[in-house]
């Protein structure tokens, strides 16, 4: 597997909203729920037009528009999908903590690649 470039990979983490050092998994993972959820939750035809109307822009403008459209919801951040910030035990009003401790204790709908 290729290295990935480690001065873009954080200015794409940072144009995210993510916490500069987060590990390139954790962000990787929090990229590609958007699209799962997205699907899952029964937004495909506004992802398909979203991925329509991207073409031709700079990466920043396709991750700002990405970003914008996130079915995770506005309380959902990239931190939530990162395992040290997942380690901080202070109450936070995101649901994205209490949702990854539920299925990894409770469920075990552990997400993986094909």
């Amino acid at each position: 597997m290729a290295k990935v470039d480690a001065p873009a990979s954080e200015n794409t983490k940072l144009l995210m909203g993510a916490a500069a050092g987060m590990d390139d998994g954790d962000f990787a993972f929090y990229l590609a729920d958007i699209f799962v959820e997205t699907v899952q939750y029964g937004n495909r035809t506004g992802l398909c037009k979203l991925m329509d109307s991207i073409q031709g822009k700079t990466l920043a403008q396709k991750l700002a528009a990405l970003k914008e459209h996130n079915e995770h919801g506005p309380n959902c951040a990239p931190s939530d999908y990162c395992r040290v910030a997942l380690k901080n035990t202070t109450i936070t009003d995101s649901p994205g903590r209490q949702w990854t401790y539920q299925y990894c204790t409770e469920f075990g709908w552990f997400q993986t690649p094909s």
